[in-house]
């Protein structure tokens, strides 16, 4: 999921062109609008605002791990967490998804549901993005199992 902060504040971004991108938010703050998705239907408690590029004060691509079982897998939606209780976890490694029984997925792409009591720690990865790229680093945080409901929370809030 990409990320922009404007106005202070963290919004998830929607599609973009060269020059402009949409933000989305859950409240409905100051020039935004109703969401309308693609097939006109409103969709409650989602708003909408198209802003340059230019106006973003950062951006970046948001993804997630977790550890799991003291090893470190790529997680798919996280938010999962909060409807399910549970998350999916990818790996590329045939030796590491025969280990801690993964399914294939694809020739090379092998996928595991675990439950949260089973998650160690859940790491933020933040890759710049757009202008940012060049002038920004990769950055990861590590969350600790205590404190990982409520970072799910703040990141579902987002939109």
């Amino acid at each position: 999921m990409d990320i922009g902060l404007y106005h202070g504040k963290q919004y998830r971004i929607g599609k973009f062109t060269d020059v402009s991108l949409h933000l989305l938010s859950r409240s409905k703050d100051e020039g935004f609008t109703e969401f309308i998705n693609s097939k006109g239907v409103l969709v409650e408690n989602k708003y909408i605002i198209d802003i340059p590029i230019a106006d973003l004060e950062d951006a970046y691509e948001l993804w997630h791990d977790v550890i799991y079982k003291g090893n470190q897998f790529e997680a798919d939606n996280i938010e999962t967490l909060l409807e399910s209780g549970s998350v999916d976890i990818d790996t590329d490694d045939l030796d590491t998804a025969n280990k801690f029984g993964f399914k294939m997925q694809d020739q090379y792409w092998y996928s595991k549901t675990i439950k949260f009591k089973d998650i160690e720690a859940l790491i933020e990865i933040k890759e710049p993005i757009l202008k940012f790229e060049k002038t920004k680093q990769t950055t990861t945080h590590t969350i600790p199992k205590e404190e990982i409901m409520d970072y799910v929370k703040y990141i579902a809030s987002f939109a």
